[in-house]
């Protein structure tokens, strides 16, 4: 009988971030003060760095989050072969072309499963391909600029003073200050360019970048295995999802599997706190704590594959 494959594309989530931090050598590994990583800026010294992890993790410990994350739990369920991306992070265009270039150059997949990541990363990937040009804020000279001062900075723009039509204070200083090449008329030509609505703002940027990303996923789903959906951790995404069109949210929720009957990552973590279901709940030292999950997150998300796996016939 032939064994079957699933693809498991997404970021530090799907990887395995945090597992590690419920596997006692390698908490007495951190503690222990004999490993950093020296930086430009001084020496890291935590997990919540992911190239920290890379090279401080031991044996025991790396085979102990292989062992407990969802894609090892749903491909032993199935008894499948499970393939996941071994560099941790990603954003959402690079891992759909990680799933491409590997059914390129492997045998067939029977069954991709995509862990959406944060929007933000796909906006910005956007940028450097020149998608958005033509737009004030987004001209040749100072994309890079606009990319790691400016674009942050509107996650923090106040919609009531932007009604005045003032610049905040702080957006201004960041913009001028850090960002000199961005001059207050600059600013005001933005703002200007979306009648100084900051939700429309953000919809030029979403809506095009979903619409890529459904597109990609209904090109997967069509030509290479069925795909299933784990809806973002990110609170600024899930917003937005919300406010686009109606078509492109149907396509989206299509390919979507709830976990424990929420729609999305962000919103099972939200309604589960006060467990253990992220690793800041875990009583660690402060510098071990982040936002990813826990095992029993994990088997969460595995439960919740496995019954849609099910229930669809997929495998």
């Amino acid at each position: 009988m032939k064994i079957k494959k699933i693809f498991f594309s997404g970021d530090s989530f799907t990887w395995g971030q945090s597992i590690e931090l419920e596997n006692p050598n390698y908490i007495e590994l951190l503690r222990s003060g004999d490993v950093t990583v020296k930086h430009n800026h001084g020496h890291y010294v935590g997990y919540q760095y992911s190239h920290f992890h890379d090279i401080s993790s031991e044996s025991n410990s790396i085979q102990h989050r292989i062992n407990n994350r969802y894609s090892t739990l749903v491909s032993k369920h199935f008894d499948c072969i499970g393939y996941v991306n071994e560099f941790n992070g990603g954003s959402n265009f690079s891992n759909i072309e990680k799933i491409i270039n590997f059914e390129k150059s492997k045998s067939k997949i029977d069954l991709v499963v995509i862990q959406l990541s944060y929007m933000l990363r796909d906006i910005e990937t956007e940028y450097q391909r020149r998608a958005f040009s033509g737009i004030p804020h987004s001209n040749y000279e100072n994309i890079e600029i606009f990319i790691d001062k400016v674009l942050p900075m509107w996650e923090s723009i106040d919609t009531s003073e932007l009604a005045k039509n003032n610049i905040p204070l702080s957006f201004l200083e960041i913009a001028t200050k850090h960002a000199k090449i961005w001059s207050k008329k600059m600013i005001l030509d933005v703002m200007k360019y979306f009648q100084n609505d900051y939700e429309k703002w953000w919809l030029f940027h979403y809506i095009p970048v979903y619409e890529k990303l459904i597109k990609n996923i209904e090109e997967i789903s069509n030509n290479i295995a069925p795909v299933l959906l784990i809806g973002s951790w990110s609170n600024l995404d899930i917003d937005y999802e919300k406010k686009l069109p109606k078509e492109l949210r149907l396509k989206l929720n299509s390919f979507k599997v709830k976990i424990n009957g929420y729609e999305n990552l962000y919103d099972y973590i939200e309604n589960t706190k006060g467990a253990d279901y992220t690793c800041s709940s875990l009583g660690l030292d402060k510098y071990l704590q982040n936002h990813h999950p826990t095992i029993k997150t994990h088997k969460e998300i595995a439960k919740s594959l496995i019954s849609e796996i099910e229930s669809r016939k997929l495998l």
